[in-house]
């Protein structure tokens, strides 16, 4: 049975030991704001939540934040919104027919993120700072080189300009840096997928061959609870028309720095990774998640490190939520499994808070995503890192008995050891705090260490953690028990 260790912690307060509990507690159970929502999410990406069909996100896996967020001429005009990872859906006219394809939109959310022109009403803008979010990638800190929205104002279709020369059947070898300057580089052009399939005049932009067969392809669908084979998408109604050439950029995905090609349409934006499997190479960038946060001055969350071997722990620093605020606190693994009902810590009087993710050497490897929404604002952190594989003989901790009252000796056993190698431990009691060294061990020539501890009248009721660190290999074991009332 897998099993998570969460440690959450609110800065300057001590930590909060969270029970390791299996994956099946926490299965996501996505709220949607409205049926119709529901019904166009259903549509593609129903199937690949359940890994029925091999094909990226459209909107994301799970509905995020809703609102009756402001729009219209008058003040107090709002409309109903939600959320998702890839855009923004709306209803504009909750009267209107429901069985339109339009009485749902999404809106032109990346036409607003490089104006900074954020729409109000039909008719009416806010003027903002261009969002200097990267447009695909981890965050800024860690992807220096990729553009942001704001530096494709210089490249981008927003007043029917900028238009480019029909190119079809040229290839895509043009690169864009953080900084929107543009430059070429012949060997991109090599990729398959980059030659260059549609010229759209409506707004003067190619189409390479890799978004447009996504744009336009067939595959399975839901509709109205029965699964058809059919265009996935109006690709104009869920993206809008291409404002910007495509490019290629030097995107940090995961904590790694890879060739990944980029164009930028009203609504979404589409990213080509050649070095994907071939069903994820196509994906809809993160759209709806950069607006949410450039909108609505939403909270960070970073990662350290971004990548490390299993049984490593991960520190998330959040910020910018509300002092004090209630945040709850979710993983995603990379078989899109989420974990946390969600988990709860609260914020400090900065707005800010600290999580430890402790992975198991048997975490699953691949791109996790921690994700932290503010109970009062709303706001969201999320931020991916990489889980590898971890090294082959690592460490194990048991303990027996696995629970008893006060009182009660338990013995411990670690394994994977060094031969003579010394071993420290110690253990953490259920408040999260450290309760003391036990000392250090001397593995034996089989690489096994056998230490005890037993309870106290005075010992606190609950799960406690005890590790096992190598001196000389830094390699590490946890293992789980617990005490019983008397």
């Amino acid at each position: 049975m897998r099993k998570l260790l969460l440690v959450l912690t609110a800065v300057s307060i001590l930590a909060t030991l969270v029970p390791m509990l299996p994956a099946s507690a926490f299965a996501a159970t996505p709220t949607f704001a409205d049926q119709a929502f529901k019904n166009v999410w259903d549509r593609t990406d129903y199937l690949v939540s359940l890994n029925a069909v091999e094909r990226s996100w459209y909107w994301g896996p799970t509905p995020l934040f809703q609102s009756q967020e402001r729009y219209g001429p008058n003040a107090g005009d709002s409309r109903l919104v939600q959320y998702f990872d890839k855009s923004r859906m709306e209803i504009n006219n909750p009267a209107g027919d429901r069985s339109s394809q339009w009485f749902v939109t999404n809106g032109l959310l990346v036409k607003e993120l490089i104006s900074g022109q954020m729409q109000i009403s039909d008719s009416q803008f806010e003027a903002r700072t261009p969002a200097d979010i990267p447009v695909a990638g981890d965050p800024r800190n860690v992807n220096p080189n990729a553009p942001s929205y704001a530096a494709l104002a210089g490249v981008a279709s927003l007043q029917n300009d900028k238009r480019a020369a029909n190119r079809v059947g040229q290839v895509v070898d043009e690169t864009i840096g953080p900084d929107g300057k543009t430059g070429e580089n012949a060997n991109l052009g090599l990729y398959a997928g980059t030659k260059i399939a549609q010229y759209d005049d409506h707004l003067g932009h190619n189409i390479p061959q890799a978004f447009w067969d996504f744009m336009t392809s067939n595959g399975s669908v839901l509709v109205n609870g029965q699964v058809r084979n059919e265009t996935l998408i109006d690709w104009v109604f869920v993206m809008g028309y291409p404002i910007t050439e495509p490019y290629w950029a030097r995107v940090v995905v995961g904590g790694r720095e890879r060739d990944v090609m980029i164009q930028a349409f009203e609504r979404r934006v589409l990213t080509y990774t050649p070095s994907n499997a071939v069903s994820w190479q196509v994906e809809m960038g993160n759209v709806g998640q950069h607006y949410y946060n450039w909108r609505y001055n939403s909270a960070t969350l970073t990662v350290d490190p971004a990548s490390a071997k299993a049984g490593t722990p991960f520190a998330f620093t959040a910020r910018g939520f509300g002092a004090g605020e209630q945040l709850s606190a979710s993983l995603s693994a990379p078989d899109k499994t989420v974990f946390g009902s969600p988990w709860q810590v609260k914020a400090d009087g900065s707005g800010q808070a600290v999580l430890y993710f402790w992975s198991p050497k048997s975490t699953q490897p691949g791109k996790w995503k921690m994700t932290v929404q503010g109970a009062t604002t709303g706001r969201k952190g999320v931020a991916s890192f990489t889980v590898e594989q971890a090294d082959v003989g690592s460490v194990s901790l048991t303990v027996q008995p696995g629970s008893g009252p006060k009182g009660t000796r338990f013995d411990f056993t670690g394994s994977g050891f060094a031969a003579g190698e010394l071993v420290s431990v110690w253990l953490t009691g259920p408040d999260g705090a450290t309760q003391g060294s036990l000392g250090q061990y001397a593995a034996g020539d089989d690489g096994k260490v056998t230490f005890k501890f037993k309870s106290g009248a005075n010992s606190q009721v609950g799960s406690w953690t005890a590790r096992a660190k190598g001196v000389t290999s830094g390699r590490s074991a946890d293992a789980q028990f617990t005490i019983t009332g008397n």
